[in-house]
């Protein structure tokens, strides 16, 4: 009985997910910066944009930076929040 139930769980856990349809790069104006412990400053990093579409019909805006050796940084913005963001994001520039 145990082993049906983990079987099950396991079935709508995987059916849950979605999985990405197609990642569009974007041209973005936008810059990233990463501290340098080497140099003891900020610099900048190679920084770009995306859409990605997933199989559910979802749509995000991915910001991804290129980090130091073998790192990358993506930040997810959901188009139906889009909205909430921009408000976020303009009280930290007040």
């Amino acid at each position: 009985m145990r082993s049906i139930a983990i079987i099950t769980i396991s079935f709508f856990l995987l059916a849950a997910c979605t999985t990405v349809d197609s990642v569009i790069r974007v041209p973005i104006d936008v810059s990233a910066s990463e501290f340098n412990s080497v140099y003891s400053q900020y610099y900048e990093r190679p920084t770009w944009g995306s859409v990605v579409s997933t199989s559910d019909g979802g749509e995000s805006l991915a910001i991804t930076m290129d980090s130091y050796g073998d790192f990358m940084s993506v930040t997810y913005f959901d188009r139906p929040r889009l909205d909430e963001y921009r408000d976020v994001i303009a009280k930290f520039f007040e």
